[in-house]
């Protein structure tokens, strides 16, 4: 979208997702109503949560197979460290802003951005 300025040249505006948009903060409905993002995030939480039984289950399984002292807990501990390193990410990601640095953009949000979407698209 574009608006003209003087002199008949157009100006970009804004647009949701753009970088001038991100930079502004959250967004409206995030701050009048905290509540709903609360509960947003429970319900992401419960689900990434139901989505760990399966990957438990089988990192309990591998170490069983390898020989490994008490492997339900191994598979409990390791899904409980990924549920508490997305609930990390979420809580980071919340306020909607940018980062300040850019080296925590390349080191952290690209690689869990191309993590998330390639373990989201396998059948």
């Amino acid at each position: 979208m574009t608006e003209v300025a003087s002199g008949g040249i157009a100006k970009p505006r804004p647009v949701d997702g753009d970088a001038d948009a991100d930079a502004r903060g959250p967004s409206r409905s995030a701050r009048r109503n905290p509540r709903r993002m609360a509960m947003f995030r429970r319900i992401l939480l419960a689900i990434t949560a139901a989505i760990q039984v399966p990957f438990a289950l089988g990192a309990a399984e591998a170490a069983r197979r390898i020989g490994m002292p008490v492997p339900w807990a191994w598979g409990t501990g390791l899904a409980l460290l990924a549920l508490l390193l997305f609930g990390g990410r979420v809580r980071a990601g919340a306020p909607d802003t940018r980062r300040a640095s850019s080296l925590g953009l390349v080191l952290v949000d690209i690689p869990f951005y191309v993590h998330s979407t390639s373990s989201a698209a396998r059948p």
